[in-house]
């Protein structure tokens, strides 16, 4: 082989390395599908206008009457109800305003929106797609952890201000020179910030050091390159905004391994003020989030700096729980009230309704499949009459009313179902009548499960469905 060839043979190995150990580096984890992860998505939310909304819809519910279409509309109500409601609780599962961290824990999968900050004012804001890693550390920023733990824990400034502050400590912008706000901040977390970053009493320590020990000149000229400038906040931000990536958007989707956490990362950046981020925890234990910041697999776009979800004072914190709880009571009154064909709330349904108020969007939920089950059983047995008796009690009607409810709560509420259908079934009643439910219930929830995994919603598929599978169906008339 010539030199020639050997050359260009060994340029592309060392190519095909490069981009091998690239893609190890940065690859995300894109299928996590057969992990269960709990879901935690933490919505900016307005404490006054959710008690508002909560004591609305409970009134709501206790006024109803046998009308579908107002079930449907407290269905969507209790969907926006909820979502506000979780995200008020789940703030405190995952933020620790104590300290400044965030707490993701084991098996989850956690959603914030976020104030973020950048971290180089020479380099370009991020697009929406953006792709990033999560780092564990910091940026070369004289006092960065110290400001961020301070300010998403002590006292929460001004994200102006702390983006200025971090610009200029960037810029290396020497302690004395520092707008009288951002001194004041830095002052205030530490009386002794002007030590621990660029200062003029700092550099007049290092000429008194040099007199004394030798070779610190040397490490003087290395550190001391640049003098930095404070500009206001809109030049700094005018700068960033000019500035254009040169480099191609790397083709990664899905969540991204991060540096130094156990976690996976998903992150969609509003320029460099905001983002939504995700959080992804597979494993069993919880992880904390002491300091860090997002790196941008670009080397000329802004590495990010993140806060935690916005503070709640929390001043309605008790009302706001005693109003759900409310909200909780009306569901269980409710329940099984609005059909043609009303059953007796007896002590399953209470229980279970009473032990996962977290889940009362899926009760609800399970409250309009069952309503559908009951007027499409009718479908059936006017269509079949010769498999159902007067009352509907035991014969093939009763089997395909359990089977298609559960098959419809299936797609709906997912495997909340097998608990919703266990629970009613703990309800006293003969043992052979339960037996039969149990097993029509698990069949209808297979079906249901592979209607769904196939992406099939419409109600009369799942009809069908059922009824081609009718003679699996168990019966006692």
């Amino acid at each position: 082989m010539s030199r020639k060839k050997l050359f260009f043979f060994l340029c592309i190995i060392v190519f095909i390395f490069s981009c091998t150990t690239s893609m190890e580096k940065f690859q995300p984890f894109l299928d996590y599908s057969n992990v269960k992860l709990q879901d935690i998505i933490i919505e900016p939310v307005d404490e006054k206008q959710l008690l508002v909304l909560i004591e609305k819809l409970r009134k709501k519910i206790y006024g109803m009457k046998k009308d579908e279409k107002e079930v449907d509309e407290i269905v969507l109500e209790m969907e926006t109800v909820v979502n506000l409601y979780k995200s008020y609780i789940n703030i405190d599962r995952i933020a620790d305003y104590t300290d400044g961290t965030y707490k993701i824990p084991g098996k989850t999968s956690v959603t914030v929106n976020v104030n973020t900050y950048c971290l180089n004012i020479n380099a370009a804001a991020p697009v929406k797609n953006e792709p990033y890693i999560l780092i564990s550390g910091e940026p070369d920023i004289a006092f960065f952890k110290e400001i961020m733990k301070y300010t998403n824990s002590k006292e929460f400034v001004d994200q102006r201000l702390k983006q200025k502050l971090l610009w200029d400590l960037q810029n290396h912008v020497k302690f004395e020179m520092l707008p009288e706000d951002e001194k004041s901040l830095l002052l205030r977390i530490d009386s002794n910030a002007y030590l621990k970053t660029d200062s003029f009493v700092k550099d007049m320590a290092k000429d008194i050091l040099i007199q004394f020990i030798p070779g610190i000149k040397q490490i003087k000229k290395a550190t001391n390159i640049i003098k930095g400038v404070s500009y206001k906040y809109d030049e700094y931000a005018r700068n960033i905004e000019l500035l254009i990536s040169q480099e191609p958007i790397p083709e990664i989707s899905g969540p991204v391994k991060s540096e130094g956490f156990n976690l996976y990362t998903m992150i969609e950046p509003d320029s460099y003020k905001h983002a939504k981020i995700t959080f992804i925890n597979i494993d069993d234990k919880d992880e904390k989030i002491d300091c860090g910041y997002f790196k941008p697999i670009r080397k000329d776009v802004q590495p990010l700096a993140f806060d935690l979800p916005t503070y709640y004072e929390k001043k309605l914190n008790n009302e706001i729980k005693k109003a759900f709880a409310q909200l909780e009571v009306a569901t269980i009154d409710a329940y099984g009230r609005y059909t043609d064909k009303p059953f007796k709330l007896e002590k399953g349904d209470r229980w279970f309704i009473e032990e996962h108020p977290d889940r009362i969007l899926d009760f609800w939920k399970a409250f309009q499949d069952r309503n559908k089950a009951i007027k499409m059983t009718k479908k059936f047995c006017e269509e079949y009459p010769q498999m159902c008796n007067n009352n509907a009690h035991n014969d093939r009607g009763d089997a395909f009313r359990h089977a298609l409810w559960n098959a419809l709560m299936q797609r709906d509420v997912g495997d909340f179902a097998i608990d919703l259908a266990n629970a009613h079934e703990l309800n006293e009643g003969k043992v052979e009548e339960n037996d039969m439910d149990k097993y029509n219930n698990e069949i209808g929830r297979e079906i249901g499960a592979r209607l769904k995994q196939k992406k099939v919603k419409d109600d009369d598929a799942y009809y069908k469905e059922i009824l081609e599978n009718i003679d699996r169906l168990r019966h006692l008339k």
